[in-house]
Protein backbone atom coordinates (compact mmCIF):
# COMPACT_ATOMS: atom_id res chain seq x y z
CA UNK A 1 0.00 0.00 0.00
CA UNK A 2 2.74 2.48 0.92
CA UNK A 3 4.71 1.52 -2.17
CA UNK A 4 1.66 2.26 -4.33
CA UNK A 5 1.27 5.65 -2.65
CA UNK A 6 4.95 6.51 -3.26
CA UNK A 7 4.65 5.37 -6.88
CA UNK A 8 1.54 7.56 -7.30
CA UNK A 9 3.38 10.59 -5.86
CA UNK A 10 6.32 10.10 -8.24
CA UNK A 11 4.02 9.72 -11.24
CA UNK A 12 1.97 12.76 -10.21
CA UNK A 13 5.13 14.86 -9.90
CA UNK A 14 6.21 13.80 -13.38
CA UNK A 15 2.85 14.68 -14.90
CA UNK A 16 2.61 18.18 -13.43
CA UNK A 17 3.79 20.78 -15.97
CA UNK A 18 7.26 22.06 -15.18
CA UNK A 19 7.86 19.51 -12.44
CA UNK A 20 9.20 16.61 -14.44
CA UNK A 21 12.74 17.91 -14.58
CA UNK A 22 12.73 18.65 -10.84
CA UNK A 23 11.16 15.31 -9.79
CA UNK A 24 13.92 13.05 -11.05
CA UNK A 25 16.60 15.52 -12.07
CA UNK A 26 19.19 16.93 -9.68
CA UNK A 27 17.58 15.26 -6.65
CA UNK A 28 17.83 11.75 -8.07
CA UNK A 29 20.43 9.05 -8.53
CA UNK A 30 20.67 5.72 -10.29
CA UNK A 31 19.95 2.26 -8.90
CA UNK A 32 20.22 -1.12 -10.60
CA UNK A 33 19.64 -4.67 -9.36
CA UNK A 34 21.17 -7.92 -10.56
CA UNK A 35 20.63 -11.53 -9.51
CA UNK A 36 23.17 -14.36 -9.71
CA UNK A 37 23.86 -17.71 -8.10
CA UNK A 38 27.59 -17.84 -7.41
CA UNK A 39 28.85 -21.42 -7.27
CA UNK A 40 30.93 -22.67 -4.37
CA UNK A 41 34.09 -24.64 -5.12
CA UNK A 42 33.22 -28.09 -6.44
CA UNK A 43 29.70 -27.24 -7.60
CA UNK A 44 28.15 -30.29 -9.28
CA UNK A 45 25.02 -28.97 -10.96
CA UNK A 46 23.83 -26.39 -13.47
CA UNK A 47 20.48 -25.08 -14.60
CA UNK A 48 18.22 -22.05 -14.65
CA UNK A 49 15.66 -20.29 -12.46
CA UNK A 50 13.15 -18.47 -14.69
CA UNK A 51 10.30 -16.42 -13.26
CA UNK A 52 8.98 -13.00 -12.32
CA UNK A 53 11.40 -10.99 -10.17
CA UNK A 54 11.56 -7.39 -8.97
CA UNK A 55 13.75 -5.41 -6.61
CA UNK A 56 13.01 -2.63 -4.11
CA UNK A 57 14.90 -0.33 -1.75
CA UNK A 58 13.92 1.20 1.58
CA UNK A 59 15.22 3.53 4.25
CA UNK A 60 13.32 1.83 7.09
CA UNK A 61 12.01 -1.63 6.03
CA UNK A 62 8.49 -0.15 6.10
CA UNK A 63 8.13 2.01 2.99
CA UNK A 64 9.49 0.43 -0.19
CA UNK A 65 10.43 1.96 -3.52
CA UNK A 66 10.11 -0.62 -6.28
CA UNK A 67 12.78 -0.32 -8.97
CA UNK A 68 10.29 -1.60 -11.55
CA UNK A 69 7.41 -4.01 -12.04
CA UNK A 70 7.79 -7.78 -11.95
CA UNK A 71 10.03 -8.75 -14.82
CA UNK A 72 10.40 -12.20 -16.37
CA UNK A 73 14.11 -13.08 -16.25
CA UNK A 74 16.20 -16.24 -16.31
CA UNK A 75 19.04 -16.70 -13.83
CA UNK A 76 21.82 -19.20 -14.50
CA UNK A 77 22.23 -21.50 -11.49
CA UNK A 78 25.72 -22.03 -10.12
CA UNK A 79 27.14 -19.29 -12.32
CA UNK A 80 28.65 -15.91 -11.50
CA UNK A 81 26.87 -14.49 -14.57
CA UNK A 82 24.34 -11.92 -13.32
CA UNK A 83 20.92 -11.19 -14.78
CA UNK A 84 19.69 -7.61 -14.66
CA UNK A 85 16.30 -7.30 -13.02
CA UNK A 86 15.08 -3.93 -14.35
CA UNK A 87 18.00 -2.02 -15.79
CA UNK A 88 19.19 1.25 -14.31
CA UNK A 89 16.37 3.23 -12.66
CA UNK A 90 16.20 6.81 -11.41
CA UNK A 91 15.39 7.01 -7.69
CA UNK A 92 15.16 9.86 -5.18
CA UNK A 93 18.38 10.91 -3.45
CA UNK A 94 18.71 9.40 -0.02
CA UNK A 95 20.37 7.09 2.43
CA UNK A 96 18.90 3.62 2.12
CA UNK A 97 19.46 0.65 4.46
CA UNK A 98 17.32 -2.15 3.07
CA UNK A 99 16.96 -4.00 -0.23
CA UNK A 100 14.33 -6.54 -1.19
CA UNK A 101 14.10 -9.21 -3.87
CA UNK A 102 10.57 -10.37 -4.67
CA UNK A 103 9.67 -13.27 -6.92
CA UNK A 104 6.86 -15.59 -7.92
CA UNK A 105 6.21 -18.56 -10.18
CA UNK A 106 9.86 -19.49 -10.64
CA UNK A 107 10.54 -22.61 -12.67
CA UNK A 108 13.88 -24.23 -11.90
CA UNK A 109 15.41 -26.47 -14.55
CA UNK A 110 18.24 -28.68 -13.28
CA UNK A 111 20.35 -29.70 -16.28
CA UNK A 112 20.82 -33.35 -17.27
CA UNK A 113 24.16 -34.60 -15.96
CA UNK A 114 23.89 -32.54 -12.76
CA UNK A 115 24.55 -34.19 -9.42
CA UNK A 116 22.65 -33.15 -6.28
CA UNK A 117 22.87 -35.05 -3.01
CA UNK A 118 24.91 -37.82 -4.62
CA UNK A 119 22.36 -38.49 -7.38
CA UNK A 120 23.21 -37.72 -11.01
CA UNK A 121 20.23 -36.94 -13.23
CA UNK A 122 20.07 -38.47 -16.71
CA UNK A 123 17.32 -36.05 -17.72
CA UNK A 124 16.53 -32.42 -17.02
CA UNK A 125 14.56 -31.97 -13.79
CA UNK A 126 11.87 -29.31 -13.31
CA UNK A 127 11.12 -27.85 -9.89
CA UNK A 128 8.49 -25.19 -9.13
CA UNK A 129 9.57 -22.48 -6.67
CA UNK A 130 7.02 -20.15 -5.13
CA UNK A 131 4.26 -21.39 -7.42
CA UNK A 132 1.19 -19.14 -7.11
CA UNK A 133 2.72 -17.15 -4.27
CA UNK A 134 4.78 -13.99 -4.08
CA UNK A 135 7.85 -14.16 -1.89
CA UNK A 136 9.58 -11.01 -0.65
CA UNK A 137 13.07 -11.22 0.84
CA UNK A 138 14.01 -8.02 2.72
CA UNK A 139 17.71 -7.76 3.58
CA UNK A 140 19.40 -5.09 5.69
CA UNK A 141 22.63 -4.13 3.93
CA UNK A 142 23.56 -1.10 6.02
CA UNK A 143 23.48 2.49 4.87
CA UNK A 144 24.21 3.28 1.23
CA UNK A 145 23.88 6.63 -0.51
CA UNK A 146 22.14 7.31 -3.77
CA UNK A 147 22.43 10.79 -5.25
CA UNK A 148 23.20 12.52 -8.53
CA UNK A 149 26.92 11.85 -8.00
CA UNK A 150 26.73 8.21 -6.91
CA UNK A 151 24.40 5.35 -7.64
CA UNK A 152 24.14 1.79 -6.42
CA UNK A 153 24.05 -1.68 -7.91
CA UNK A 154 22.25 -4.18 -5.69
CA UNK A 155 23.65 -7.66 -6.20
CA UNK A 156 21.46 -10.55 -4.98
CA UNK A 157 22.90 -14.08 -4.68
CA UNK A 158 20.35 -16.93 -4.68
CA UNK A 159 22.77 -19.36 -2.95
CA UNK A 160 20.86 -22.31 -4.40
CA UNK A 161 23.48 -24.73 -3.09
CA UNK A 162 21.97 -24.11 0.38
CA UNK A 163 18.35 -24.97 -0.52
CA UNK A 164 18.23 -26.99 -3.77
CA UNK A 165 18.39 -30.43 -2.14
CA UNK A 166 17.80 -33.89 -3.60
CA UNK A 167 14.51 -34.26 -1.71
CA UNK A 168 13.22 -30.94 -3.04
CA UNK A 169 14.24 -31.73 -6.62
CA UNK A 170 12.55 -35.14 -6.44
CA UNK A 171 9.38 -33.59 -4.99
CA UNK A 172 9.20 -31.11 -7.88
CA UNK A 173 8.25 -28.19 -5.66
CA UNK A 174 9.87 -25.79 -3.21
CA UNK A 175 7.90 -23.36 -1.05
CA UNK A 176 9.29 -19.85 -1.24
CA UNK A 177 9.69 -19.73 2.53
CA UNK A 178 12.32 -22.49 2.23
CA UNK A 179 14.74 -20.19 0.37
CA UNK A 180 14.20 -16.83 2.07
CA UNK A 181 16.93 -17.18 4.71
CA UNK A 182 19.55 -18.16 2.12
CA UNK A 183 19.36 -15.24 -0.33
CA UNK A 184 22.00 -12.58 0.32
CA UNK A 185 22.67 -9.09 -1.06
CA UNK A 186 25.54 -6.67 -1.36
CA UNK A 187 25.82 -3.11 -2.68
CA UNK A 188 28.40 -2.26 -5.32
Amino acid sequence: MRTSHLRFMLIAALLLPGCASDALGPDAGAADAVVHDDPPAGSTYAGTAAGDYYASISTDNQTWLDLGSPNGITIQLQSADASTVHGTQSVPDGTYRWVRLSFRDVQIKVAAGSTIGGTTFDEEQTVELAANEEIAVPIEVGPFEINDASGAVISFDLNSEDWLTLDRVLSGAIAGAEVVDHITATIR
